[in-house]
């Protein structure tokens, strides 16, 4: 069940972020996640009342929407919650006016596994690559931004057959 988490986000963030260390070792990356997406809308996932996953927005401006966080504890992946999440995102910021949607993750050329395994989710979800910043994270972390155009998608969906 995805619903919209009024209360409490940090504290949901930092338990499901903190299961997650092949994506969240560095402290200090994560506490700087964790503290930011207090003030962000969070979408959250139960299974049988407890949290599982979350996934926070944030608003660059009224036409472009950022999946800011995405977190969702190991045992529960694969089974659809992560694309309910980004579903759930996409329709509301469709419904908040916005025309795209992007998320960052760490690039291609980073050899982590990890990651590579969340850009084919991203991917797998609609967004396409759209560029990589090399030093937004550090000289390390190479960032790639991928990114939905929300009204060809719209387009899409209302063309389909029924």
């Amino acid at each position: 069940m995805i619903q919209s988490l009024e209360a409490g986000r940090a504290d949901v963030a930092r338990d499901i972020l903190e299961a997650l260390p092949d994506w969240f070792s560095n402290r200090d990356a994560r506490e700087t996640y964790i503290n930011n997406v207090e003030k962000m809308p969070m979408l959250l996932a139960n299974n049988e009342d407890q949290p599982v996953g979350f996934l926070s927005l944030k608003a660059h401006s009224k036409r472009h929407q950022e999946i800011f966080l995405i977190g969702l504890r190991p045992e529960f992946r694969r089974q659809g919650i992560g694309t309910s999440l980004v579903e759930y995102a996409i329709s509301t910021a469709q419904r908040r006016g916005s025309n795209f949607l992007s998320v960052k993750t760490l690039a291609a050329r980073s050899p982590d596994p990890h990651y590579a395994e969340t850009r084919a989710f991203y991917t797998a979800v609609g967004f396409q690559f759209h560029e990589e910043l090399p030093t937004l994270w550090g000289p390390n972390a190479p960032c790639a931004v991928y990114l939905m155009d929300l009204n060809a998608r719209r387009r899409r969906v209302s063309q389909a057959p029924s």
